[in-house]
């Protein structure tokens, strides 16, 4: 009897190894796939923000390239009155057909110019 039961306590002991073995081996492969998810998420994070300055950049491209003094002042958030004082100072370039006429600012014109006196 006794060799029986050391028999079906052998048994169970190799049955309860086998099954740690198999548990330490789902758990690696837990680990692994939430390492891939993590990752995952990361990227997803990253292309969502790729897709927002897309968005923007969209939204920039169908604005028009050429702007009243109030337009471009409200662009660049600051008043319009500064905006016709740039540009009698020639600090912005600006264009009208004649001296009755608006004053037409091209956007990237201007940005150029502000860039040009940051960096001096």
């Amino acid at each position: 009897m006794k060799d029986v039961l050391i028999g079906k306590m052998t048994a169970l002991l190799e049955i309860t190894q086998k099954q740690a073995e198999e548990n330490r081996q789902m758990t690696m492969q837990l680990r692994q796939m939430t390492d891939i998810l993590t990752v995952a998420a990361r990227e997803i994070d990253c292309l969502r923000g790729l897709v927002g300055d897309i968005e923007v950049l969209a939204r920039e491209a169908k604005r028009p390239t050429w702007l009243s003094s109030g337009e471009l002042a409200a662009d660049l958030n600051i008043s319009s009155q500064t905006i016709r004082n740039w540009y009698k100072r020639g600090i912005i370039p600006g264009h009208r057909e004649d001296k009755k006429s608006w004053i037409m600012f091209d956007r990237d014109e201007v940005r150029q110019a502000l860039r040009a006196i940051k960096e001096f």
